[in-house]
């Protein structure tokens, strides 16, 4: 089966639907927590000998900051624990999946609120 950038997204955030609300698209009004699988930055076709394709995606998670203590210890949980959640799911969408890392925290507005966001960094073959 060869995977499209459509099919991985939706497997990411089925495979994250039991740790948190999570979307393959970007959503217009959502509620903290949660994490949207953008877009990949990169699309490898081809790479493996068996005709595998390589897909780096990054996971956006985003928590609430109206507790400002609360929601940096909200986001460490989400960041030290998603990792496991993806690297135990099994698919047909893809082979093998890695959490390369996490960066980009940042503040964000969403609305009228605060949030705390963090990419994490995913590669896959599909």
């Amino acid at each position: 089966m060869i995977s499209t950038v459509r099919d991985v997204r939706v497997e990411l955030a089925a495979a994250l639907a039991a740790t948190l609300t999570t979307y393959d698209f970007l959503p217009a009004a959502p509620i903290p927590p949660f994490a949207v699988v953008m877009w990949p930055t990169d699309v490898e076709f081809s790479r493996t000998l068996g005709g595998h394709s390589t897909f780096t995606i990054p996971v956006s998670v985003f928590v609430s900051l109206s507790d400002i203590k609360y929601g940096q210890e909200q986001l460490d949980t989400y960041i030290s624990g998603i990792p496991a959640v993806l690297e135990a799911h099994t698919t047909a969408v893809w082979r093998n999946i890695i959490v390369e890392s996490a960066n980009n925290f940042r503040p964000e507005t969403l609305g009228e609120m605060s949030c705390l966001a963090a990419d994490l960094n995913l590669t896959l073959i599909a």
